[in-house]
């Protein structure tokens, strides 16, 4: 008896968070051979015990995430409601399930969105050691093939080649936005960068679409707000190297192509937010000015 004491007095005082990850026993989705319900893995999270729970949110403070944003790390911003895209993480790192599920708008797909991204990242810093002089950051796969390629650009002298700037900057953050958005939105990028067609203007699109003005304003800004969750420092890059990518032609005898990268940087961020505000009519007319720039340059 005295022994049993002693071991619930130790299994009393021992905090989840130290538990090995390998005698956690997650529960799985009633049909383990497919993801749940579109979610991208196989965990049951409405049975998610508060052990498991302390040892995710725990491994995010540990690492120093509490302050990153939930959707920088979803795997798809369309399972999370657009209303906690920017919510840091550290927001939920000292609550309970108990006390997010009484949460108010909390209900189970929210939690479930929430408790995915968090154990995906428990997922890739468990086992992690640390070193004073190392920092390991998490970022989505294709952002980071962005990202590598636009800082390397701006370090280099010259003008990257059509071939290169699709491959390396509009293919990745357009296969972002596949990811994350809409059907109907992920159309709209396509045409209005040019992939498999001519690119198009937004009066274009909207006939194509069979779609307001307004509406298509709606969409694209919805992919300038999945660019600033998933790459909120792509902004000041991009134009950056637009920038200088301009300047340089301005003094080359055959520039590349840039029409498509004019187009890509104006979709994913454009300079003023689109419809966001002033007479509708006056912000449509502005756009397409933009438009008839991309097309021309």
């Amino acid at each position: 008896m005295a022994s049993l004491v002693q071991l619930l007095a130790r299994a009393a005082n021992t905090d989840p968070a130290e538990l090995p990850v390998d005698i956690l026993d997650l529960p799985k989705c009633p049909d383990a051979a497919a993801p749940d319900n579109g979610q991208g893995d196989c965990l049951d999270y409405a049975n998610i015990s508060e052990v498991t729970w302390a040892q995710w949110r725990a491994s995010v403070v540990r690492h120093g995430l509490a302050g990153e944003a939930l959707g920088r790390f979803s795997p798809s911003l369309r399972n999370m409601t657009r209303v906690i895209w920017n919510t840091p993480l550290g927001e939920y790192t000292s609550a309970t399930l108990a006390e997010i599920r009484a949460m108010k708008t909390h209900g189970e797909k929210r939690v479930s969105a929430i408790l995915q991204v968090f154990h995906a990242v428990h997922a890739i810093v468990a086992g992690m050691g640390t070193r004073e002089h190392l920092v390991v950051r998490i970022i989505p796969q294709l952002i980071d093939r962005a990202e590598r390629w636009t800082g390397r650009a701006l370090q280099r002298p010259g003008i990257p080649c059509e071939e290169e700037i699709f491959a390396n900057f509009v293919e990745p953050l357009l296969g972002q936005v596949r990811i994350d958005a809409t059907r109907q939105v992920v159309t709209l990028a396509e045409h209005r960068l040019g992939v498999g067609g001519p690119i198009t203007s937004v009066r274009q699109a909207a006939r194509v679409m069979a779609l307001t003005r307004a509406r298509v304003y709606q969409l694209l800004n919805e992919v300038n707000d999945i660019m600033m969750v998933r790459w909120p420092t792509g902004r000041h890059q991009a134009h950056e190297l637009r920038e200088r990518c301009v300047a340089e032609a301005a003094d080359v005898a055959r520039a590349p192509d840039l029409r498509q990268f004019h187009a890509a940087v104006e979709l994913f961020y454009p300079g003023n937010r689109r419809g966001a505000s002033g007479p509708l009519e006056q912000v449509f007319d502005e756009a397409e000015e933009a438009d008839e720039l991309v097309e021309v340059g």
